[in-house]
């Protein structure tokens, strides 16, 4: 898991992940350069959000979705697993009810796979803010990689926004 070897120093710098407490013990983070929606994807036809209380949601274990869900632990039934990919299949096969992840995460995984009986029943609350994480012990390259960041055209990053996140691919 990357955030294994990232705590273990094996690598030093993630592309895309998410502030947490937990993940500030090891890492440092530059200012978040896009914000992902958290949707509900399920093959079953819910109605609301509400209608998932009281049934299996899958979500990746230790993901910031796992970290997020465990006040909803009475609310639903949280199934932990090894990826994205093992979610969506439990998903779209019905061996859990919904599955949580971020848009960008679904829409690739959907149209690589070619699944056709998954649809979006409501979005999370909380959107994921990618930022780089650099190992903390080099909080120099922070302001190099801000600026950086700061140097990418609004246009281009919304030209990058429209390739990956959207579900009409």
């Amino acid at each position: 898991h990357v955030l294994e070897m990232a705590h273990n120093r094996e690598v030093d710098l993630l592309s895309a992940v998410v502030r947490s407490p937990e993940r500030e013990n090891y890492l440092s983070f530059t200012r978040p350069y896009l914000s992902l929606p958290g949707v509900i994807i399920s093959a079953r036809q819910f109605d609301s959000i509400e209608d998932v209380a009281g049934h299996k949601v899958a979500v990746v274990a230790g993901g910031i979705w796992d970290e997020r869900s465990s006040e909803y632990d009475d609310e639903v039934s949280i199934i932990r697993v090894e990826d994205t990919r093992t979610a969506l299949d439990l998903a779209a096969l019905g061996g859990v009810d919904a599955m949580v992840s971020n848009l960008a995460s679904i829409t690739y995984l959907i149209g690589k796979e070619g699944i056709t009986n998954l649809q979006i029943v409501g979005r999370v609350e909380k959107q994921l803010d990618l930022s780089l994480g650099v190992r903390n012990d080099w909080p120099e390259l922070i302001p190099i990689l801000d600026k950086t960041l700061a140097s990418i055209p609004p246009e281009r990053i919304e030209a990058i926004r429209n390739k990956w996140v959207s579900i009409d691919r």
